[in-house]
């Protein structure tokens, strides 16, 4: 690729465990400490499990928001947004304030503008809720449809007129020891099997059927609209004339809608007036750095002159903890687990990082100034082998693929940091990063015992930092202690592996992520 013309980080916002902005983010490298707690996880007890919880600065949010609607709509706003949103918005609010111009140069190429953000696990929570809500509405529903008064066929049954169903029907839950979980799964199978038999809930379907066959008017532009209100309105009469609850159906919230993966990218495009493509990779933890990529290779292209790029993930989730210590990859013993150290597993975390990045003739030209360095390669590969553990050669085609894209030489390399994420492929990595780096006095980073596992967006975080060390040619304190690292581990690194703050020197830094589906990023910094 052509250096002449390069791609430079004009803005940066960050929402992270223990640092809501990047100020915050680079004091907590800077002092080697760790944003990692046992948590309260609800159903997973508390104390058992390390995470990461984002620091979501929500009036400053606010205000922001303020700036371009009202108080009252910057409320509405907040009530409806889920996590990925929320994080994704605040980082790019942050990113939008690393200088005053940026913001109506991104409006002035409007359509040049593209927005890409990734995610590792999306919206998660929303789904959560909407499941349990589902849940908790036909519990309510099944119980009043198969009540005998509303229920011609279970008083049949209850008097040995309807035999024919002695065999399909379920235990009778009152034989059950009171308040036993048996008790109340044979009720709940009970209330379900009866309520699909009620003829009074088949009355109430009907009508039901009824109501919702209402079209709409010839006014075509108000009609609609019209004709939503009024089966709303005859749907809460015929709730109210049966007594009923209210079904099922309507009791998920719309908002799970607006938090499918491509939601904080479109967010973005409606409150800045953008009309880009705007999408959502998902490319598990290698998310940040495949957005990126894609990024790069359309402003290489021609196809955008800027992008608004990053990577979002949800709060830690019990299922979610629960999933990764299933798979092994986090521990339930309540104390941190540093990378190369004791290799039990990492932690997971959520929130976001935002950059803003552009062609650096295109952005000067409009009165702006990079703010962090060139991003000079970019690589993407598979594993090909393994939907967790990294292969021999899957990753190094990224990395390859980046430095041959960067043209530099391995002693230009001052800076690399590492997916690390505390487990036994730490090792192999730490051999993939000296396979290209070689001797040479390349510096080896890994953060995740300080931010934990964002499965999106970590590489984000640690990319921030990485451009921020490289740019003050000095690698932060990773805060590992030098005795608890792994003995064939620090025999493999020969005093590569930072654990307190030294000094960098060279020009330039890689970035590798390694995602769950043998999915690797790799990203090549240069200082500018």
């Amino acid at each position: 690729m052509s250096h002449d013309d390069p791609i430079a980080v004009f803005g940066w916002g960050a929402v992270a465990p223990g640092a809501p902005d990047v100020p915050s983010l680079r004091a907590l490298a800077a002092e080697g400490r760790s944003a990692l707690a046992a948590s309260p996880l609800g159903p997973l007890g508390e104390g058992l499990f390390v995470v990461g919880q984002p620091a979501l600065d929500e009036p400053r949010l606010r205000r922001w928001l303020a700036a371009r609607t009202n108080d009252a709509r910057a409320a509405q706003w907040l009530s409806r947004a889920g996590d990925c949103v929320r994080f994704t918005v605040a980082s790019c609010a942050e990113a939008l304030d690393s200088q005053p111009a940026l913001e109506p140069a991104l409006r002035s190429l409007d359509e040049r503008v593209r927005i890409i953000i990734g995610t590792g696990l999306t919206d998660l929570g929303e789904a959560f809720r909407a499941r349990d809500d589902v849940s908790r509405a036909r519990r309510a529903w099944d119980s009043f449809w198969a009540q005998p008064e509303r229920n011609a066929a279970l008083r049949a049954f209850a008097e040995g007129a309807r035999e024919s169903l002695r065999a399909e029907a379920p235990r009778d839950y009152r034989e059950l020891p009171v308040d036993s979980i048996e008790r109340y799964d044979a009720m709940l199978a009970h209330n379900a099997f009866w309520c699909a038999r009620s003829d009074e809930r088949a009355r109430f379907d009907e009508r039901l059927r009824a109501i919702e066959r209402t079209a709409v008017a010839a006014d075509i532009d108000k009609g609609p609209l019209r004709a939503i209100a009024a089966r709303q309105r005859a749907l809460r009469a015929l709730i109210e004339e049966f007594g009923a609850p209210a079904p099922p159906w309507e009791s998920v919230d719309p908002q799970l809608l607006w938090s499918i993966p491509n939601a904080p990218a479109a967010e973005l495009t409606m409150l800045l007036g953008l009309h880009g493509p705007a999408f959502a990779p998902a490319g598990a933890c290698a998310a940040f750095g495949l957005s990126l990529a894609l990024a790069c290779e359309a402003i290489r292209h021609g196809e955008c002159d800027a992008a608004i790029i990053g990577a979002c993930d949800p709060r830690p989730l019990p299922e979610v903890v629960a999933a990764f210590h299933r798979a092994r990859l986090t521990p339930a013993c309540g104390t941190r687990n540093d990378p190369f150290t004791e290799l039990r597993g990492t932690h997971v975390a959520g929130g976001a990082c935002v950059w803003i990045i552009g062609r650096e003739s295109v952005l000067r030209a409009k009165g702006l100034r990079p703010i962090g360095p060139r991003i000079i390669g970019t690589g993407v590969s598979s594993d090909a082998e393994h939907m967790i553990t990294p292969s021999e050669d899957g990753p190094r085609r990224a990395i390859a693929h980046a430095l041959a894209q960067s043209e530099i030489a391995p002693s230009q390399i001052a800076l690399w940091d590492l997916h690390a994420s505390g487990t036994p492929g730490d090792a192999r990595e730490l051999t993939h990063a000296r396979h290209f780096a070689g001797d040479s006095h390349t510096a080896f980073t890994a953060r995740k015992g300080q931010l934990g596992h964002g499965m999106g967006v970590a590489g984000g975080w640690e990319l921030t930092i990485a451009a921020i060390a490289l740019q003050e040619q000095r690698a932060f304190d990773t805060g590992i202690p030098d005795a608890a690292i792994h003995p064939a581990i620090a025999t493999r690194a020969g005093g590569a592996l930072v654990t307190r703050e030294r000094p960098l020197d060279g020009p330039c830094a890689v970035k590798v992520s390694l995602g769950v589906g043998g999915i690797t990023s790799a990203v090549v910094l240069a200082r500018s």
